[in-house]
């Protein structure tokens, strides 16, 4: 079995691997070396340094964790829980379009950031902010480009019906469980 393959049965708080808050602090950056960040026209930008297959695994996402705190850089890891990624992985750039996804492994429970599509030597890592926190704390406009840009991104909860429907089978098991349980509690409501 792949070990990018999300377990849908899991509740909404997803155990991680969690590093204490000095080692961010102390700005260290370690990054795998198949990685690398680079000052492009459009910032700071995470790439590789060789190329990858779609279902591979880029490397294993851990961080210290926040609550209440949601940003462009946090990945949602329960209904009040975030974690702000370490090792770099602060420079995966969002897009509408991303050759990249955020993944929880069966088998470890371990967030694992896996390749979408090929992906070939130099290119820059993107995923879909959307697909790992709920409503995010500052929105902001996109720049992707992509013919499927939507345009503000602020979190799952935001996308319209249509675009839910889109990306839901590459949302966090986070996402999909917090989604789940609003439909359910608009639905009691009624």
């Amino acid at each position: 079995m792949s070990p990018c393959v999300t377990n849908s049965s899991n509740p909404v708080d997803i155990p991680l691997n969690s590093r204490s808050r000095s080692r961010q602090k102390s700005g260290q950056c370690h990054l795998p070396d198949h990685l690398s960040i680079q000052n492009t026209d459009k910032g700071y930008s995470l790439h590789v340094t060789h190329s990858f297959r779609k279902g591979q695994v880029l490397a294993k996402i851990v961080g210290s964790i926040v609550h209440n705190t949601p940003n462009r850089h946090t990945l949602q890891v329960g209904l009040d829980k975030h974690i702000v990624p370490e090792e770099g992985m602060m420079y995966a750039n969002h897009s509408c379009d991303p050759n990249c996804q955020i993944m929880v492994s069966e088998e470890t429970g371990e967030w694992l950031l896996c390749a979408r599509r090929d992906i070939e030597s130099d290119e820059e890592i993107s995923f879909d902010y959307n697909t790992t926190e709920y409503k995010m704390g500052d929105r902001f406009d996109c720049l992707c480009g992509s013919n499927d840009c939507i345009g503000q991104i602020q979190g799952f909860y935001f996308l319209s019906p249509q675009q839910k429907a889109k990306k839901i089978h590459t949302a966090s098991p986070v996402i999909k469980s917090l989604e789940k349980y609003y439909i359910d509690s608009d639905l009691h409501s009624l």
